[in-house]
């Protein structure tokens, strides 16, 4: 089944490997600034916990519309359960926004 107007892009194996890795060295960075109690760490990571929750529906939404397997749509369900509990631990306060700036 195809569907000529369902989003989609083509990109090079190696830049999106390239690409995803520096997105995890990113966040990776950005976590040790939320444990130091940075409050804009707080706010960027609660920020990407949305983006991935909603990045991950959009896997999943793909793979129901063409009704075959859509590529991310495995580890779809692990960014929505990783956004889901960043938000989760914002709440609770386990995520500080403390007084550092």
């Amino acid at each position: 089944m195809s569907l000529s107007w369902f989003p989609g892009f083509s990109v090079d194996r190696e830049l999106f490997s390239a690409i995803n890795i520096l997105i995890i060295a990113l966040l990776f960075t950005v976590c040790i600034f939320v444990f130091l109690e940075k409050r804009w760490a707080a706010r960027f990571a609660l920020v990407i916990a949305i983006l991935e929750i909603l990045n991950g529906m959009a896997h999943i939404s793909g793979a129901i519309v063409l009704w075959h397997y859509f590529p991310g749509c495995i580890s779809a369900f692990g960014l929505i359960l990783l956004g889901l509990l960043v938000i989760r631990y914002k709440e609770s306060g386990l995520i500080h926004t403390a007084k550092h700036e």
